[in-house]
């Protein structure tokens, strides 16, 4: 299996965190067993509603999260994370095809895009660009407090 490499995380902790959000539970503990071996620290939750239940207590570095779920959708997800976990990056799952360009994906809050159905090499791709994207999201935030302090 020719798996990406996926790079160190940017972190101050030694492994990632990781929120899998998705109500198919079959494929959820698959891409959790997944990424536990690719050493993220790994949760689960099986819709938008009890991520957010889950979130205030938990450290996170990024959720993957399908797009279509019962209760709350991904975007609304998405949206909820923006304004409450900033910091944090987001990945969305569907089998709709995207339509959107990269400046849509941003407006909903969306760090990156995984299509479904997936193989290991489009999950770690996905991984790696939203490993990538925490330090750039890190130093926005950091700017933007920045700003907020006149400094």
């Amino acid at each position: 299996m020719n798996a990406v490499c996926l790079p160190e995380p940017p972190l101050a902790h030694a492994r990632p965190s990781l929120l899998i959000v998705d109500d198919d539970i079959r494929l959820r503990r698959l891409i959790a067993w997944w990424c536990e071996e690719k050493q993220f620290d790994v949760r689960c939750a099986g819709d938008g509603v009890e991520a957010v239940h889950l979130l205030p207590a938990m450290r996170i570095d990024i959720v993957l999260t399908d797009f279509r779920m019962p209760g709350m959708n991904g975007l609304e997800l998405a949206a909820w994370m923006r304004k409450n976990r900033p910091e944090a990056v987001v990945g969305l799952m569907s089998s709709d095809p995207l339509t959107w360009d990269g400046s849509a994906l941003e407006e909903f809050g969306l760090d990156g895009w995984l299509q479904k159905p997936f193989t290991v090499n489009a999950l770690d791709e996905c991984l790696r660009e939203l490993l990538l994207a925490l330090p750039a999201k890190a130093g926005a935030m950091a700017s933007e407090r920045n700003s907020a302090r006149g400094v």
